[in-house]
């Protein structure tokens, strides 16, 4: 039996959707979907990173 390690994380917001799922990122807003393959679970926390720097950034700087 081939055992395989799953791991899934998933960050959501109003209109954003981010999900990690063994090694692949899957990226949801309201203009479009993306699948990015090969990615690390650091990247899945960068990616989010920038979500609230950007957000933050229009929110109380504008």
């Amino acid at each position: 039996m081939i055992e395989m390690d799953m791991e899934q994380h998933v960050f959501r917001d109003k209109g954003f959707y981010l999900e990690y799922n063994n090694g692949r990122i899957y990226f949801c807003d309201k203009d479009k979907v993306e699948i990015r393959c090969n990615k690390t679970l650091q990247d899945y926390y960068e990616l989010i990173e920038y979500y609230i720097y950007v957000r933050c950034d229009e929110l109380y700087f504008h």
